[in-house]
């Protein structure tokens, strides 16, 4: 009977001490998820930033947009010109615009 009471004894204080480190364990566990999961302020501080980011982005486009937009201006103003000197260039050497010239002379 004795053996058997110790028996016991023994089975429970084991029991007992595998039950406090899993609550250990399981607080530990908790523990090192809540310091991995996001918390709502971090979503929050997250998001303001990518808000910030997006403000700063539409910006720098808008900058650009405008550069680019007056550079294509003045590429197209120099195209203008550029075709206009080359139809130029074109009438005043071509053979029918020099015997042009020599009959409007003549009169």
């Amino acid at each position: 009977m004795k053996n058997r009471l110790n028996q016991f004894i023994f089975i429970k204080t084991n029991f007992d001490e595998y039950k406090e480190k899993e609550t250990e364990r399981k607080i530990e566990i908790k523990k090192d998820l809540l310091m991995e999961i996001a918390t709502k302020a971090d979503i929050a501080e997250v998001k303001g930033e990518i808000n910030a980011l997006r403000k700063e982005l539409k910006g720098d486009i808008s900058v650009l947009d405008a550069k680019f937009s007056g550079e294509f201006k003045s590429i197209r103003l120099w195209m203008k010109f550029l075709v206009g000197i080359a139809i130029i260039g074109i009438t005043f050497f071509s053979p029918t615009t020099l015997e042009l010239i020599k009959i409007l002379k003549s009169f």
